[in-house]
């Protein structure tokens, strides 16, 4: 932490010294600068594996997830910003190797404690003139719900979201437009092992209360493969439709509908992806009442991969969006890694129940239920049920820049996990037909300054 704050304040000395020396010639920066700190304290049981066995993954875990963000934000004349956010977490109680599962034993650096770059950036608006804003450097980028688009670093949970992206913005009237390209992942060598996204977002707003939004991606993944066939690509296109406003009073509605295509290495054979997802909810508020209830309904919908159809691949990509968007916490992320990476969103029926209140003036209660189904089975006359989540979040805001709040989630889970094979895991530690409830758990407090 004294490393962190020394090097942040070190850096706002040098560009206010900068600013001075420089006075005559050019107009200093305007200055601003904050962060926030975030408190977790998580409890997991057979959150990886739905299983108690010691022999596979004993994933009963206890511990703190700490982090710590500070930016200093230098905004100059001509509508030009620059922006720096660095950021800490370490997760007291966790092994550091689980997440440097690249690395031999021996070279494990100690990953919580790394103090990394969480964003920056360099801001133009009216970009040479134009009624374009020039966004280049380390990002957050979200659009939507992040049904597609939200988590650029999915490896490191919830500690940063950024893409390394360049981005163009503007506006026309009741439409606005973004045009971006990013670099999720350099190869060592050269183009040919790297991944780079892609993507045209479009917004409109000349309906009443409404917003429709139309979006095009492209995911080019290169990695190196086998002997036999030394390159893999996979080319993903994902062409999609977005709608949201007030359906009549007091009732919203959002709905998203997504159609991807392109080519993917299965085993060496190159697939035409054919895939579909999309989402659908309806909630219901009701402001007049005192404790402020409303309602909500959602279905969530995408493709999984047919058997018997061995000339296409109908697995959704989950693009980046592999963060826990569903429910309260992070125990259905976690369980998707028995299909595959942490929270890959694919071959799922997902329908949602949620009632939220306002019981006290700053306290907000919601009572959430999850049923979650499977498009596809891994083996014929398997179940397509993957269980029900019941869950609960109590939100208290303290003061204006201090907030907490208490989750907890429990996942029965359903008879489609008999028999699978948890992420990483060889066929000699399949899940027995008795598969084990979860159960997640945090508590947390966030402070803004």
């Amino acid at each position: 932490m004294k490393k962190i704050l020394t090097g942040l304040l070190s850096f706002i000395f040098i560009l206010g010294l900068a600013g001075i020396c420089s006075a005559e010639e050019t107009v200093a920066p305007k200055l601003s600068f904050g962060g926030d700190i975030r408190i977790r304290g998580q409890f997991l049981a057979n959150n990886t594996d739905l299983s108690s066995r010691a022999d596979l993954n004993d994933d009963k875990e206890q511990y703190f997830r700490h982090r710590t963000r500070l930016w200093i934000k230098g905004e100059l004349e001509e509508g030009y910003t620059a922006y720096v956010r660095l950021a800490v977490e370490p997760r007291w109680g966790h092994p550091d190797y689980a997440y440097n599962d690249s690395l031999p034993d021996a070279t494990k650096p100690e990953w919580t404690n790394h103090l990394i770059i969480d964003n920056s950036y360099i801001e133009a608006k009216n970009f040479l003139g134009t009624p374009v804003t020039l966004k280049i450097g380390r990002q957050d980028m979200s659009y939507g719900e992040g049904f597609l688009i939200l988590e650029g670093t999915p490896a490191d949970g919830s500690r940063t979201i950024y893409f390394d992206a360049i981005k163009l913005s503007g506006g026309f009237g009741d439409t606005s437009a973004d045009l971006f390209t990013a670099k999720i992942d350099e190869g060592a060598y050269n183009n040919q092992d790297d991944e780079d996204l892609y993507g045209l977002y479009i917004t409109n707003k000349s309906l009443k209360d409404q917003t429709i939004e139309v979006y095009g991606l492209q995911r080019e993944q290169r990695s190196i493969g086998t002997v036999a066939k030394p390159l893999k690509h996979n080319s993903t296109t994902a062409i999609g439709v977005r709608a949201t406003g007030k359906a009549i009073e007091n009732l919203s509605y959002a709905v998203e509908l997504a159609k991807e295509f392109g080519k993917y290495d299965k085993a060496g054979a190159d697939m035409d992806r054919k895939a579909t997802g999309g989402l659908a909810n309806l909630t219901y508020a009701m402001p007049q009442v005192p404790t402020q209830p409303s309602v909500k309904l959602g279905a969530y919908y995408t493709s999984g991969d047919k058997s018997g159809t061995e000339d296409k691949y109908e697995a959704w990509d989950g693009f980046y969006s592999e963060f826990p968007k569903y429910g309260y916490g992070d125990i259905l992320a976690n369980l998707t890694k028995i299909d595959g990476d942490e929270g890959t969103w694919t071959n799922h029926m997902i329908y949602e129940l949620d009632v939220k209140a306002t019981p006290l003036p700053k306290m907000t209660t919601s009572l959430g239920f999850l049923y979650l189904m499977a498009n596809t089975t891994p083996t014929a006359g398997t179940s397509k049920i993957r269980g029900r989540c019941p869950q609960a979040k109590l939100e208290y805001q303290f003061t204006k820049a201090v907030s907490g709040h208490l989750v907890g989630q429990y996942f029965l889970p359903g008879d489609y996990y008999n028999g699978l094979i948890p992420y990483g895991k060889t066929a000699a530690d399949h899940l027995s037909d008795d598969v084990d409830k979860a159960f997640f758990g945090r508590a947390e407090m966030n402070i803004k300054f």
